[in-house]
């Protein structure tokens, strides 16, 4: 069961009576909560690899049209 703390002005953690809702300092988690809870953040963390795969071979693929048609131009002005 999830419990709301807060920090004393001595630097103290207490816990408080208040509900989740309404808490303004930190909320404290059970082991198994904590797991649930980071189990369903994997599920919508963005998939970075991905991204960067995805970005690199657009780039690249960029890059070699390019360069092929820079290759073609002059072999059209050779001719």
């Amino acid at each position: 069961m999830a419990l709301c703390a807060e920090v004393t002005r001595q630097g103290f953690v207490t816990a408080t009576s208040k509900t989740l809702e309404d808490c303004g300092g930190y909320v404290l988690v059970t082991p198994a909560e904590h797991e649930q809870l980071a189990w369903t953040h994997e599920l919508f963390a963005p998939h970075w690899p991905t991204a960067e795969w995805t970005f690199g071979s657009v780039l690249a693929m960029w890059a070699m049209g390019i360069a092929l048609g820079l290759i073609l131009n002059l072999l059209r002005k050779a001719r």
